[in-house]
């Protein structure tokens, strides 16, 4: 699965991790699983995106039975795009992508637990800012 399978027809978080093998890394990752349905209730897709390969990514899946999906980026494309100027030390930031495709929210990203909150109340703001640009588009469209 890759990221323009997503764009242009969903809104999108994008939250960007160093790797499944870091304990940080994975306790983010379940605390995004959990809070999947609440972004689902604004049908925004949360994607994980990690520098593993995806050999690496599956297994993660399968022995945590994660259900978020979590997208490689082995060649670090897509943390180039979406963070390209973050200071040493800092962790990417998560990005909201609106329905067309748009980064409109760049979310500092923070080491507790309410970082998805933070972002779900970024989204949320969105949703009443910009009606139209934060829906998923229709079917044909």
């Amino acid at each position: 699965m890759e990221l323009a399978s997503f764009l242009g027809k969903v809104p999108i978080v994008i939250f960007l991790l160093p790797g499944v093998h870091r304990e940080d890394a994975l306790a983010e990752i379940r605390q995004w699983d959990e809070r999947l349905a609440d972004f689902g209730h604004l049908r925004v897709q949360i994607l994980g995106v990690l520098p593993d390969g995806p050999a690496s990514i599956r297994e993660l899946v399968h022995e945590d039975a994660l259900t978020v999906t979590l997208l490689s980026d082995e060649s670090g494309e897509m943390e180039r795009t979406y963070a390209p100027q973050v200071p040493e030390g800092e962790g990417s930031p998560t990005v909201v992508i609106d329905r067309v495709g748009d980064v409109v929210s760049l979310v500092p990203r923070s080491r507790s637990a309410t970082h998805p909150d933070d972002v779900l109340a970024a989204v949320q703001r969105l949703r009443l800012e910009h009606p139209g640009d934060m829906d998923p588009m229709e079917p044909g469209t």
